[in-house]
């Protein structure tokens, strides 16, 4: 028997979702049992006992979420059991910029920790921000001595990162999201699966959480968290432990960044991923571990998220320009798809043909649409089900026009990350990996 240990936020009737996935039919009929527990036997598996352990209301009404998730092979994860062996130095570091709306709870969840707090520092990175960000955080460094401010004026992720990464003491080095929350025991199980697995690398889930109740940050929600929007990204769909080729927010050993370098700042989306691919070319181990999980707020508008996959998207032809060991299927296929319907539509003028082909293409791809809207219906509301298909067409065109768009760009030589010969100043090459890479030959 496996337990999944609940924070319970309002259990207030409607219920969202249950926020893990074996739990996505909803809460139990007739409510949970006497101290709140009640055995559920998911599709096709083992049971689960299922337990809640805290009442107390979360930032998002309505929102039943798991708090701690079961370990994978009959592993059972405590919630008090003491962290075995030494309690090595960490370095939390949070790249912040116009985020105060959500720094203050992010840096709860940091402190609240339950480690040592004198084994734990948190480096605030801010990006020049407009906003009340930066007086936020001093009024926590007024009080915890292990929360520094620093400055960072090129004011993009990847120098953030660098810059914390040099001002680290620690001996693992974990980079967080402004936009994120940590449950209480996050350090703790990177700590101690890092030193079971002995990997260089270890992460856990992305629980995406919409940025507020309204209803487009709910739709974004539903877009983001269905294998049929995100493709094969097990990190927010797959409950497994594994090796991965990435994680987010991973808790990282410090000596990797001394072997593969830092973060490529030419790269102002998808810095991590490319830096996670480099340490799997390089011959690492990164571990995802469902006991280590993340809530993650999403865009909180539709416009956001295109936006978002839009800029993304043209970062993924020059990620793999850059480092070409990060390619992956995955990010590729939204840009095939547009650029498909782009070709059929161009043939319609000249073969009756092309209409059929993309008869075929649309009703296809309708098919698939209407299944995952409605699933994620039945998880967070019917009422999205006329909604979703076209959501998700929208969402995955943004993207792949992104691809194509900077795809187009890196051809006729416009890319920014084309007039960069250095991946960070001072690396002296152009690739960020192999180390020896002489700029002279690219």
């Amino acid at each position: 028997m496996r337990v999944l240990y609940l924070h319970q936020y309002n259990t207030s009737p409607p219920f969202p979702t249950w926020r893990h996935p074996l739990l996505r039919d909803g809460p139990p009929a007739g409510g949970l049992g006497p101290s709140g527990r009640y055995d559920y036997q998911p599709p096709g598996g083992r049971g689960a006992c299922v337990r809640v352990i805290s009442d107390r209301r979360s930032w998002h009404p309505g929102a039943l979420v798991a708090g701690a998730l079961f370990q994978s092979h009959g592993c059972m994860t405590s919630m008090t059991s003491p962290l075995a062996g030494s309690f090595p130095l960490v370095s939390l570091i949070v790249p912040m910029r116009n985020e105060a709306e959500h720094i203050g709870q992010c840096l709860d969840s940091l402190i609240n920790q339950d480690y040592p707090a004198d084994q734990l520092e948190f480096l605030v990175i801010d990006g020049n921000s407009i906003d009340k960000s930066a007086s936020i955080v001093q009024s926590y460094t007024a009080n915890h001595s292990n929360i520094r401010l620093l400055s960072n004026p090129r004011k993009i992720t990847p120098t953030a990162l660098n810059i914390g990464v040099q001002a680290a003491h620690g001996n693992l080095i974990v980079p967080v999201s402004a936009h994120s929350v940590l449950p209480s025991d996050y350090v703790r199980q990177c700590v101690r699966c890092i030193e079971r697995t002995g990997a260089d690398n270890v992460g856990g889930l992305l629980i995406t959480m919409p940025r507020g109740m309204s209803s487009e940050a709910r739709l974004v929600q539903a877009l983001t968290t269905h294998r049929f929007g995100v493709g094969n990204a097990d990190y927010r769909l797959n409950a497994s432990e594994r090796p991965a080729d990435t994680v987010p927010y991973g808790c990282y050993r410090q000596e990797v960044f001394e072997r593969i370098g830092w973060f490529d700042e030419r790269l102002v989306r998808n810095q991590d991923y490319e830096f996670n691919r480099r340490l799997l070319h390089a011959g690492g181990l990164i571990w995802r571990n469902p006991a280590i999980w993340v809530f993650y707020h999403n865009q909180g508008t539709l416009l956001g998220l295109l936006h978002q996959a839009l800029f993304t998207g043209k970062y993924n032809p020059w990620m793999w320009y850059l480092a070409p060991y990060s390619f992956a299927s995955r990010h590729a296929i939204p840009g095939f798809f547009v650029l498909g319907l782009m070709v059929i539509l161009g043939l319609t003028a000249i073969t009756v043909y092309a209409w059929a082909a993309l008869a075929f293409i649309i009703i296809s791809y309708y098919s698939l649409a209407i299944v995952a809207s409605w699933q994620q219906a039945r998880r967070h509301g019917f009422w999205m089900l006329p909604l979703l298909p076209f959501l998700f067409f929208a969402y995955h065109v943004a993207y792949g026009i992104g691809i194509l768009w900077g795809t187009l760009l890196l051809i006729i030589r416009r890319s920014p990350v084309q007039n960069k010969s250095e991946p960070w100043p001072g690396a002296g090459r152009f690739r960020a990996w192999p180390k020896d890479a002489d700029p002279q030959k690219q």
